[in-house]
């Protein structure tokens, strides 16, 4: 029997038989490129949800490609960690081409910088596929105590029944790194071990849909994820999702709802917290010449040992074609409950504390409206302003008695965003793309449990910018030599280091602020085949690829006290299997 035909089945059956984790999370790649995406403040265009084909591509079986991209981290860690922060323009898709049977890419570099990833894909097939992926990077810190390591193993099946599509995915995750942000001329004697921290992050996924459904048949879509978070202080979480979206398309509408359960019980040694989501939503899409509209609703319940909250928001967005092709105006009213829980703080930064008291953040309500389209077939644009209104809004601050160490402190915040982008791209030979967020916090009530001050109002955003800015460009010259950049920066941002409880009683001050200073980054990236581009569709290829991070060789802190690394250089080659 063929290998695909066994390992299929227990891929899917183990998603199955385990069931559920969170929301399967990026790859470390996407991870470590996410600082050049600015997430939109608008919904995806409502046309491209009501359009149901008979045969959707998307789910064709089509196997993983990796992108001729650089894995070097941009910086040390995750450097785009705002939540309702923007995309800037995709750069354009390439044709379709070969898949690979198998991909490989080694490298190496200053800070004592190894990379290695290696991908196995089944052959295409119009029906079953399993792929697997193994990936590390890891090296030395811009500072003693300060060696970081990221590991990562996945495996991925899909098989087509008739109309239906099931999928699953087992993966294991290991990230290390040590709290360094602490006074290495006065604390010389600290040993590694005594600082280091160790994540863990095993998940399962899988669902079940009829997505290749005939129009006007009713179309289902249901998931069960599970996923089990440590560190390497006694903290364990576990995180079961269940949910399910059914959708019926009539004439050119839609109606959708979708329901979902998320229990995330969370242990810090022997202390027990239970914790929970539960969602439900419907929109009705309506779709007309020239205009598109959703009309919905949406609520979210959520309850942990101490409380209980229930939440209605209203889910009303419209576009309409000022002119067919350049120009669309949009706006629209929502809100929503932001999950955060001890992994999506652990991701976004890696330097949290442990036994911290964790809480949803509630958008109260978000009104947003602008103008998008292009220019001509090649340049596009999106210009937005955003106000939002939160509750429990999450900022940053160093601990008080360990300041190495991050704390999450809530508040009632006001967001008012300007966003503007537009790219160039130019089919797959050239690309350039530039985003630009401009920011307000209007902070109001400082809401916390565990540390109380006398005034009742945060006085800055700590660790939030009140700008970013990216450039991003390729460029293929020909079909041996591709070159890239990135620019990138941050506006000046502030951090608070907390006082201890007596320090704040006395002065009635939360801490001590500083100002960290404006980002600037930039890396460039080249990478050169070595295979005839003749011979490449049928043996695959060889490349070299270069990566040049932090060109302009600022130590900055991103996170307060914590340097990242001056100049990288990653080099190697990737290579490229076809069946």
């Amino acid at each position: 029997m063929k290998p695909t035909k066994i390992l299929l089945p227990l891929v899917i059956a183990s998603s199955l038989v385990l069931s559920n984790g969170v929301e399967a999370q990026k790859k470390a790649e996407d991870q470590m490129n996410a600082v050049v995406n600015i997430d939109r403040p608008y919904k995806p265009n409502i046309t491209d949800a009501v359009k149901i084909e008979v045969t959707p591509e998307d789910e064709n079986i089509q196997a993983k490609k990796p992108e001729i991209s650089y894995a070097a981290p941009l910086v040390l860690y995750k450097m785009s960690p705002y939540k309702g922060t923007m995309k800037a323009p995709p750069a354009p898709k390439e044709k379709q081409e070969d898949l690979y049977h198998c991909f490989a890419k080694l490298g190496y570099g200053n800070y004592n910088n190894i990379y290695g990833d290696f991908l196995f894909n089944t052959l295409r097939s119009k029906t079953s596929l399993v792929s697997a992926e193994l990936k590390y990077d890891g090296g030395n810190g811009p500072v003693s105590n300060s060696e970081y390591s990221n590991a990562m193993e996945d495996i991925y099946g899909k098989q087509i029944f008739g109309t239906n599509v099931l999928d699953g995915s087992i993966g294991y995750k290991n990230s290390m790194n040590h709290f360094y942000g602490y006074n290495h001329d006065s604390l010389k004697n600290i040993k590694a071990d005594s600082i280091k921290q160790v994540f863990s992050d095993f998940t399962l996924n899988a669902n079940f849909g009829n997505p290749l459904a005939k129009p006007g048949q009713v179309r289902y879509d249901f998931g069960v994820n599970y996923c089990n978070f440590t560190d390497n202080y006694k903290t364990a979480e576990n995180d079961f999702i269940i949910k399910g979206d059914v959708s019926q398309l009539v004439e050119n509408n839609k109606l959708d709802i979708t329901a979902m359960y998320d229990d995330m019980p969370l242990s810090y040694g022997s202390h027990n917290i239970s914790r929970s989501i539960f969602r439900v939503a419907a929109d009705y899409y309506l779709d007309y010449t020239g205009f598109r509209a959703c009309i919905g609703l949406k609520t979210a319940g959520e309850t942990d040992s101490s409380f209980s909250q229930f939440h209605v928001y209203p889910d009303l967005e419209g576009e309409a074609d000022l002119d067919d092709k350049f120009i669309t105006a949009y706006a629209g009213v929502t809100g929503g409950l932001d999950k955060n829980n001890f992994k999506s703080f652990a991701l976004e930064n890696p330097y949290i504390a442990d036994g911290i008291n964790i809480q949803n953040s509630n958008d109260q309500i978000k009104l947003y409206g602008g103008f998008k389209g292009s220019i001509n077939n090649y340049t596009s644009y999106n210009l937005s302003l955003t106000w939002q209104s939160y509750q429990n809004y999450v900022y940053f601050v160093n601990d008080s008695t360990s300041h190495n160490r991050f704390l999450p402190l809530y508040s009632n915040t006001d967001i008012l965003t300007f966003h503007a982008d537009m790219g160039y791209n130019f089919s797959e030979v050239f690309y350039i793309n530039g985003a630009v967020n401009f920011r307000n916090y209007s902070l109001t009530d400082y809401l916390s449990n565990t540390l109380v001050v006398t005034n009742n109002h945060l006085a800055e955003p700590y660790q939030r910018p009140g700008t970013e800015f990216l450039l991003t460009t390729k460029y293929k010259v020909n079909d041996r030599i591709t070159f890239g950049a990135d620019i990138y920066d941050w506006g000046q941002r502030y951090a608070l280091t907390l006082l201890d409880y007596k320090e704040r009683k006395e002065t009635g001050q939360a801490g001590t602020t500083t100002t960290l200073p404006n980002i600037l980054d930039a890396n460039l990236n080249v990478s050169y085949l070595f295979s005839n581009p003749e011979n490449v569709a049928r043996a695959g290829n060889v490349y070299a690829f270069l990566q040049l991070n932090n060109i302009v060789g600022s130590q900055y802190d991103y996170w307060n006290d914590y340097p990242v690394r001056g100049f990288q250089v990653l080099g190697g080659v990737m290579v490229n299997f076809l069946k």
